[in-house]
């Protein structure tokens, strides 16, 4: 049967109803245990650990968010750079769904099925289709071991516990000032822009902050 919202259209008619893209990339973001907030032990060991990051990666079925939870309305993302972005590269494989390689990386980690992990807590903000989100997320790191509780919040307070400091787990998104590779790359990466500017992971780097701040000056 069709899904509501293609019956929502149907109902509606062609001439009444329309779809269009937008360039944004939705994440969920790990915070980093940097600065001010190095001895947050909440942060440990996701924001210490890139294998049990990659194992998140590999646990997440995005295909079934986009097509089955959401109902068609998104594409799974395959990097940063949202479609029809300067810089997208068409055909990149991504993150696929692997529970068996997610459950490898946990191993790798040194926490097989889980085990000797605290409960993850996942921020997100309170509305239905996130609400929705958070749940299947939930359920495929489950599948892997990884245990987690879901963190409701309204939308101010939302944005204002991930603008003071970095979170252990959240769910954001960012569309396009201008479609220019620089509005995601640098406002999502570079250590100045730390908190409420766009790097709300307090992700820091100083080879990538030169390489931004290099893209920056380039006229082509």
């Amino acid at each position: 049967p069709a899904g509501r919202v293609q019956e929502a259209l149907n109902r509606a008619g062609e001439a009444d109803s329309f779809q269009y893209a937008t360039l944004r990339t939705n994440y969920i973001g790990i915070g980093f245990p940097n600065g001010k907030f190095e001895k947050k032990d909440e942060l440990k060991p996701f924001g210490q650990k890139k294998l049990l990051r990659q194992a998140i990666s590999y646990a997440i079925d995005r295909e079934h968010l986009c097509n089955t939870t959401l109902e068609g309305r998104g594409v799974p993302a395959r990097g940063v750079l949202p479609p029809g972005m300067p810089g997208f590269k068409e055909g990149r494989a991504g993150w696929p769904k692997d529970v068996e390689k997610a459950k490898a990386l946990l191993a790798e980690a040194g926490f097989p099925g889980g085990e000797g992990l605290a409960v993850l807590t996942l921020l997100h903000r309170n509305d239905e289709n996130t609400r929705k989100i958070a749940q299947v997320i939930q359920e495929d790191l489950a599948q892997v071991g990884i245990k987690s509780e879901l963190s409701a919040r309204d939308w101010n307070t939302f944005l204002e516990m991930v603008d003071t400091e970095p979170r252990q787990m959240f769910m954001l998104g960012w569309v396009a000032d201008y479609p220019d590779p620089d509005n995601f790359l640098y406002v999502l990466f570079h250590s100045k822009q730390w908190g409420a500017p766009g790097n709300h992971t307090w992700f820091s780097n100083p080879e990538l902050d030169a390489l931004t701040e290099k893209a920056r000056a380039l006229t082509k």
